[in-house]
């Protein structure tokens, strides 16, 4: 198990830094975390990384 954090106040380039974590291996399970989850302000970095995981890991089972 890894852990991939950002910056929720927008100090971190999120493709970058997730996009490279999905990058390291295969994934066969991504989980979406609280932060991003359960804050409706946090709905554009939460698509942005719903869909950094389809690119880069779409075979990964998803939960969120």
């Amino acid at each position: 198990m890894e852990t991939c954090l950002i910056g929720l106040d927008g100090s971190d380039n999120v493709e970058a830094v997730v996009g490279s974590a999905l990058r390291a291996h295969p994934w066969e399970c991504v989980t979406l975390g609280g932060g991003l989850r359960h804050s409706d302000g946090q709905a554009e970095p939460r698509e942005q990384i719903a869909n950094l995981v389809r690119r880069y890991a779409p075979a990964a089972r998803w939960i969120e």
